[in-house]
Formats: C-alpha cells, structure tokens, sequence
C-alpha cells in the first residue's frame, strides 16, 4: 500500500509496462489512468527532489492519481495508531499536495483522514483545519476521503457528522467504504 516508497524509475518502468502489456493505446475507451498509494513520509521523501518525479510521470501520458494515507493532523492521534510520523509532516504533506494539485494537470493526489466516534475532538479540528481553513475557496482537486475505523453499519449521527464534515470542507470530501467491500 506504499507504491511511492519505490525508486521512480521503477515506478515508472512498471507503469509503462503495463500500458504496454495491456495495450491500452488500442483501447476503446479513452485516456489512461494510473493509481498509486503513498504513505505520508514516502511522499515527503519524493519531495526532497522537488517536483521531478511529479513531472516524470508526464511521460506515462495518463493521468495519475496518488493517494496519501495521512490519517490524522493531531499529534496525539498519530501517536495512539502507531505514526512514526508526526502533525507537522501531516500539514507540510497536505500543504505539498494542494500545490501540486494546482501545478500539475496529469496528477491528482489525494488523501484519507481516519472517522470514527472514538477519535479525540483535536483530530477533527485540526483535520477542519486543513480541509477547511486551507483553501480560500473550494478546489476541484484534492478529493479527502474519510476512512472509518468502526466497520458497522453506518448510524444516521455518523452520517450526519460526516455530512457536517463535507459541507465545511473546501475539498471534495467522500466516505471511503472500502473496507466493507
């Protein structure tokens, strides 16, 4: 779950490949897609040569979607899951990807916040913070996805304070269901 830990040009190579194995030139549907997940601290190190790697994925021709696991903007949260890394990576990597996002047309990045009743008030906000207080007005790009830590059937209070969420956020904001599938 951490493909921006690997070398771009493996990456890269690997992507290319499949295109090619799959001949999705020849598809009949259109464009190319790529999707990638990244870790908070493997997309901080990709950071490290600025913008290169996010400007080699041009050459895949396809648009590539990343998304970051950045599970929580309070210290204390990261802590009690087990982060080695800490709020100030989280806001830094959130800040990054929003400029990114603006930069680069074939790359959308993406990222999960974790949602549950149990979570400490200082992980939403701060969390609001950021999905709120970080735009200036809503962006196109930059879906953040709630990930739930309970895996029940949603109750109408979840649904609700996930609603109140989305309707704060200055990003695309979604339920991220996945693991129920």
């Amino acid at each position: 779950h951490d493909a921006l830990n690997c070398p771009d040009d493996l990456i890269l190579h690997a992507a290319q490949h499949a295109f090619d194995t799959l001949e999705l030139d020849r598809s009949i549907m259109q464009g190319r897609n790529l999707f990638l997940f990244g870790s908070t601290g493997s997309f901080l190190e990709k950071l490290k040569s600025g913008d290169c790697f996010f400007q080699r994925l041009k050459s895949l021709n396809c648009m590539t979607y990343i998304n970051l696991g950045l599970e929580s903007a309070d210290q204390q949260t990261l802590d009690d899951i087990g982060k080695s890394f800490g709020e100030k990576d989280v806001c830094h990597a959130f800040e990054q990807m929003q400029q990114i996002n603006a930069r680069m047309p074939h790359v959308e990045i993406t990222c999960n916040f974790l949602f549950g009743e149990d979570l400490r008030d200082d992980h939403y906000n701060k969390m609001l913070a950021l999905i709120r207080d970080g735009a200036r007005f809503t962006q196109p790009k930059g879906s953040v996805y709630l990930s739930p830590v309970e895996f029940d059937a949603p109750a109408r209070e979840k649904l609700f304070f996930f609603n109140r969420i989305k309707t704060l956020s200055r990003f695309p904001t979604f339920l991220y269901i996945i693991q129920r599938l």
